[in-house]
């Protein structure tokens, strides 16, 4: 499966990191050359940085040690630029089957935590590279003006409105190459995908929820599709107590009888209660 045709990346270097203030991205502003139809040969891209919610929340890996052979050397000979997957022999970032991410050792940002985002981290690693004017790689779909978004993992998601978005060669990411030639990066993606998909993007394999901590989750609305396209809502109190239920990999959801497509929103557990086993029957 191909990449979309807005789908691409911008090679310049960083001028601007703005923190987020009420929204869940960062700022950052590229200086480039040779675009087209930009006056000031900038380029500004969304960075997510922090949780949005509790059933999915971020994961963030930095590698200080990123180089790889034959995608670090095929960028490196590009010249500034925006390019887009439309182009002849764009390079792409694939998470899953460039095993870009060492695995286990991503970050996982809880939802509502004081310290609510990644920039302490990111902070470090983005204003070093100003100051040494390293070379930035910014991965994600191009928009108007080649505003850059959905910097992040963009495949494996199992969440039923983003289903649609999964596909393989078309993951977001931020590579930084030093002038003394060694390469870092950043990679981001949330808990509510896999790092395992099939040929069409598609999850396969087990959540990046289980690869931290099994949390429990009480479930108190639900939000779902009926058959005809419309979205509802209801609150489970109207139905029954609210149920406790794992949160891991093997049941990363709640499984009732009734809806079939359904996305639950969720909120912090706060000590055991009984599972109520007729909740089901009362849907």
């Amino acid at each position: 499966m191909d990449a979309p045709r807005n789908y691409g990346f911008v090679k310049g270097r960083g001028i601007s990191w703005k923190r987020p203030d009420s929204r869940c991205h960062a700022e950052l502003i590229i200086r480039s050359e040779n675009i087209e139809g930009s006056s000031d040969q900038r380029v500004t891209a969304a960075i997510d940085v922090m949780s949005q919610s509790r059933s999915s929340e971020l994961v963030y890996w930095m590698d200080d040690d990123f180089t790889r052979s034959c995608l670090t050397s095929q960028l490196s000979k590009l010249r500034l630029g925006l390019y887009r997957a439309s182009d002849d022999y764009t390079p792409a970032l694939d998470i899953s089957r460039g095993r870009l991410v060492k695995d286990h050792k991503g970050t996982c940002l809880d939802y509502g935590r004081k310290t609510p985002d990644m920039c302490e981290d990111a902070d470090v690693l983005i204003f070093a590279a100003m100051h040494a004017e390293a070379v930035l790689y910014v991965f994600g779909f191009i928009g108007a003006n080649g505003f850059i978004h959905n910097v992040h993992m963009n495949q494996g998601s199992s969440d039923f409105f983003f289903r649609g978005e999964n596909g393989v060669s078309q993951d977001g990411g931020i590579l930084f190459e030093f002038p003394d030639g060694h390469w870092e990066s950043i990679f981001i993606a949330f808990t509510s995908q896999s790092l395992e998909t099939d040929s069409s993007g598609q999850l396969v394999g087990s959540l990046l929820s289980g690869w931290f901590p099994c949390k429990l989750l009480a479930v108190n609305r639900l939000t779902w599709v009926d058959d005809a396209g419309r979205r509802l809502e209801s609150d489970l109190k109207t139905l029954a107590n609210k149920i406790t239920v794992p949160f891991h990999h093997s049941n990363p959801k709640p499984v009732l009888s009734r809806p079939r497509k359904c996305q639950f929103l969720v909120e912090p557990w706060k000590g055991p209660t009984t599972l109520d086993n007729n909740i089901a029957n009362k849907t």
